[in-house]
Formats: C-alpha cells, structure tokens, sequence
C-alpha cells in the first residue's frame, strides 16, 4: 500500500518518472495552486517533498518522444532545437529527439534569456555554448559543450554575440 501523501492536494496530476511517482502541484484557485512536487519512492515506502519546481523554467513536456509516453527534460539537458521537415529536433548530449511543435512556438514558450535564435530553424541554450570559431565564409559557428557539431549563425543573429 502507498502511504498517504504528506499534504493536502486537489486536481493534482502524477507521472511515473525514474522508478519513483511525481505527483505536481494542485489546484487552479486559490488556495490551492502549487508548484510543489511530492515524489513517492516505493523502495523506500515513503514520500519526499520535493523542491519548488518553476514548470516553465525548469522542464519541458515532450508529448509523445517515445510513441504514448510522456518525457519531461530539464531545460538544463537540452543543447538546441532545430526544425526538420515536419518535426523540430530537441538535441540533448545523448539524443535526438523529434516533437511536432514548431520553432515559432518554442521561441514563444522558452526563455529568451537562456534560448537565442541563431538561425531560421535553430534555437541554441546559451549555457551549452563553449564558444564561437568564424568559419573560412566568414560567417559564425557555435560550439557546443557536449555535442560535436557546429551550429551556423544568420547574419540577422550575429549582434548576439558581439557580447561575448
């Protein structure tokens, strides 16, 4: 039997995520809305109040990655998105990951101080960046911390980072 959660929760949602159960805040009024997470170890028989999680901020839902599952990846994880074809690409160190959510979206949801649109189709998280070479053309190339690949910068983004 699951012990009983350690607080009062309504219109709560869960998610089975790493062997453990999350469930995520609660409530759409007051004074019930929470960004509080209560995460339920069955090896442990016991539940551990999570940290505050900003949603926004700290963790990207991918509807269906992996056919009908939900994956959650930290902000932190993703290197880039780039648009191809139907899809856009969520690149993270170790995969590649199609979602059918456009770029134009993306730029409207994540944080414009942590993601730069370097190109038409590319979003780049500013913390995975180790630095920029100028290519024999001329132009801009982003390197990444922990992926291979160079990422070529528009003319129209280049002012991002005469900063650095």
């Amino acid at each position: 039997a699951i012990a009983n959660i350690p607080r009062a929760t309504g219109e709560t949602r869960a998610i089975a995520m790493g062997g453990r159960m999350w469930v995520l805040g609660g409530g759409r009024t007051a004074p019930n809305p929470s960004t509080q997470v209560d995460i339920y170890d069955p090896a442990d028989v016991m539940w551990a109040l999570g940290t505050r999680v900003r949603w926004h901020e700290d963790l990207l839902p991918i509807p269906g990655a992996h056919g009908n599952e939900l994956d959650l990846i930290t902000v932190d994880e993703i290197c880039y998105f780039r648009a191809d074809a139907k899809y856009t690409l969520v690149v993270t160190a170790t995969a590649d990951i199609p979602i059918r959510v456009p770029i134009k979206e993306l730029i409207e949801r994540l944080d414009p101080n942590v993601f730069w649109q370097i190109h038409r189709g590319t979003l780049v998280n500013v913390n995975a960046i180790a630095g920029v070479t100028r290519r024999f053309d001329g132009h801009l190339a982003v390197r990444l911390k922990q992926r291979k690949e160079t990422l070529a910068v528009s003319e129209s983004y280049v002012h991002l980072f005469k900063s650095m």
